[in-house]
């Protein structure tokens, strides 16, 4: 694997004491973007069980993309947002709110695409839980970029 063109550099004289109020921050960021992964993840996993007992083996395979894309969005999250890396120095803050605004794009996409689907619409809990997975993406994405300003602060970058 290359590495990171732009690694993030340690700034010894800018971290905090351990146990800080921007620990805290830090910790509350790490949960409050978390949550709505959770919730996307949570619905789709259900969702998926669902289809695959009724053999609706193309909704399945929408969902898996929703769900693994969640996935890889939270282990993003949980990188970035490791207390020993931001210790260490400067969070890609753009970068992962550019990600994280473009995975929640295409989750919303899909989820939207998917309760266009006739089978869908037939199935009121179905598409409920498709507006859930939508809500969570929506909430994810408006959220990020408050969030994350804290990070901006400490990097030196403008909010």
């Amino acid at each position: 694997m290359p590495p990171d063109p732009d690694p993030p550099r340690p700034s010894p004289a800018r971290q905090p004491p351990a146990g800080s109020a921007f620990d805290r921050q830090v910790s509350r960021a790490r949960h409050d973007l978390r949550n709505p992964l959770a919730h996307i993840l949570g619905f789709t996993e259900m969702l998926i069980e669902k289809t695959g007992a009724q053999g609706l083996n193309f909704l399945k395979s929408r969902l898996q993309v929703i769900e693994r894309s969640a996935r890889q969005l939270t282990d993003a999250v949980n990188t970035e947002l490791d207390p020993e890396r931001v210790a260490a120095g400067p969070v890609h803050v753009a970068r992962l709110q550019e990600r994280i605004e473009r995975v929640c794009a295409r989750i919303i996409e899909i989820a939207g695409r998917l309760r266009q689907k006739p089978v869908v619409r037939a199935d009121a809990a179905f598409d409920d839980d498709l507006g859930r997975i939508m809500g969570a993406a929506q909430r994810l994405r408006d959220m990020c970029g408050p969030t994350l300003a804290f990070l901006r602060e400490k990097n030196g970058v403008s909010p």
